[in-house]
């Protein structure tokens, strides 16, 4: 009977170790389709803002009021292509905004609240510029709901983390060969 108990036991925790764990659901891809793309575009751009104060233009900090806003469904589409090639293969969009200032600026260094993002978090920025070509930002600094960068012009701005796998959480099949194995 103790034997039977005990293999039992054993299968169980074999098979166990191929479920899933209830982990919190991996960063995916968003894609822009022909039939949700304006919607796409206003989920990307949920959660975006910049406070009118704390914006410093030439080295001068100034209140002015930034204009947010979604993008076309077509910028969503060239940002992900943009993050695939700048950033990484598994890199995805975290937000994605259309973003101006009232003033002309040579310079402009702008602190977003991004919601979601920790500080410390490799978050990558990217613009894209007047000839629709994407450049990376560099010397972003992220904190905790906020993401910093500086720009010589402004337009769509891509927030762009590393993508996760989407089996968060689950064992290998090796792993469950090696327990049976040693069992």
């Amino acid at each position: 009977m103790k034997k039977k108990l005990t293999a039992l036991l054993a299968a169980v925790m074999i098979f166990a170790l191929n479920l899933s764990a209830f982990a919190a659901p991996s960063v995916t891809t968003v894609t822009a389709d022909k039939t949700g793309a304006t919607q796409t575009a206003a989920a990307l751009a949920d959660g975006v803002s910049v406070k009118s104060t704390g914006i410093v233009i030439n080295g001068v900090a100034q209140t002015v009021t930034p204009v947010v806003k979604s993008v076309p469904a077509a910028t969503v589409t060239s940002a992900q292509t943009a993050a695939k090639s700048l950033v990484s293969a598994n890199a995805n969009l975290l937000k994605l905004i259309d973003v101006s200032l009232p003033v002309s600026f040579t310079s402009a260094k702008i602190t977003f609240d991004v919601s979601g993002v920790k500080a410390g978090q490799k978050v990558n920025v990217l613009h894209q510029k007047a000839d629709g070509t994407w450049e990376k930002i560099a010397n972003v600094v992220v904190g905790d709901g906020t993401v910093t960068a500086t720009f010589t012009s402004l337009s769509p701005v891509a927030f762009v983390v590393e993508g996760t796998s989407d089996k968060t959480g689950s064992v290998s099949p090796v792993l469950t060969i090696l327990a049976a194995i040693c069992l």
